[in-house]
């Protein structure tokens, strides 16, 4: 039996736009149901790995805005697997890029997480998530 590795991307990218409301990202979100309650419960941001998997292919900085490298981090994935937010945030955008489906966090210190490569997901735009919650399932 073989199991075939996928690659989930997670790209990093700087904010061109921050809203001033995202300043401290509060609430508790259910991984089950992927819906936000605001019960006031704030959490520091923190940065953790999407997924239990191996990094397959590194940050890689280009050699200008549009030359090859690699503006993210690839993992080795088993399809199925669950991806996690890797750290708190709004979720900004959720839909197919390119054939893929990405999950976009909005992150309240001005960066943007997007999770390529994503089988499923039951999260959309405008809900708070919280580090470590899950937020879909690796293709």
């Amino acid at each position: 039996m073989s199991i075939h590795r996928g690659v989930l991307t997670t790209l990093f990218v700087a904010s061109v736009m921050v809203s001033p409301t995202l300043g401290s990202v509060q609430g508790s979100a259910s991984a089950d149901s992927g819906t936000a309650t605001t019960n006031a419960v704030s959490q520091p941001l923190r940065y953790t790995a999407p997924v239990r998997a191996p990094v397959i292919d590194p940050f890689r900085m280009p050699n200008g805005p549009f030359g090859a490298g690699n503006r993210g981090l690839e993992y080795g994935t088993v399809g199925g697997e669950p991806v996690f937010a890797p750290a708190s945030g709004i979720i900004a955008f959720v839909g197919p890029v390119g054939g893929r489906l990405v999950l976009t966090i909005r992150h309240p210190d001005g960066l943007l997480s997007s999770l390529t490569g994503l089988s499923s997901t039951t999260w959309s735009t405008g809900q708070v998530v919280l580090g470590g919650d899950h937020v879909g399932t690796a293709a």
